[in-house]
């Protein structure tokens, strides 16, 4: 088990610091995890891969990733600004066609969220993500979630797998 994390039961992890817990669908390797602390103190980024998925006949394979990012934020911060502090303070890749939605029409039912669909080129390739960010308590939660855009719809069932286990507490 990475360091920071507990499983609670059969694909179902809990954080230790952060009141944070979430599944996994079985194609993601909960091992093959990045843990990232940042310059400053109350900031931790955590990445989980997916196992590849082979992309095209010359054997380039794509690992779609679900990265969640925390950091403890002032009291009293709403949501749209915390939302549009980290999109300034933690993307530097260019996004287009940026779509603010609604996770309960995906069936994802958390408070205090905002949700964007949007595109970034990376090395001359397009891919797709989901930014979501969530306060819960004196927390900022910034959950991203992308792959190539040519396998995301493929994938996406397991993102939102991810998103609507989401718990906080």
């Amino acid at each position: 088990m990475p360091d920071g994390l507990i499983m609670l039961s059969s694909n179902r992890y809990r954080f230790l610091v952060w009141p944070f817990s979430f599944s996994l669908p079985d194609a993601w390797d909960i091992n093959n995890k990045i843990h990232l602390s940042s310059v400053d103190v109350g900031r931790e980024t955590y990445t989980f891969y997916r196992d590849d998925i082979m992309v095209d006949r010359d054997s380039i394979n794509e690992s779609p990733k679900i990265t969640v990012r925390f950091a403890t934020i002032p009291d009293g911060i709403d949501i749209k600004t915390y939302s549009e502090d980290a999109l300034a303070d933690w993307h530097s890749t260019e996004m287009s066609d940026a779509k603010i939605f609604d996770l309960e029409e995906i069936g994802v039912s958390l408070d205090t969220t905002m949700a964007y669909k949007t595109h970034f080129m990376f090395e001359d390739i397009e891919y797709t993500q989901y930014i979501i960010h969530a306060i819960y308590q004196t927390m900022g939660i910034e959950i991203i979630m992308d792959s190539k855009t040519e396998v995301f719809e493929n994938i996406e069932s397991e993102f939102l797998y991810f998103l609507k286990s989401l718990t906080f507490g």
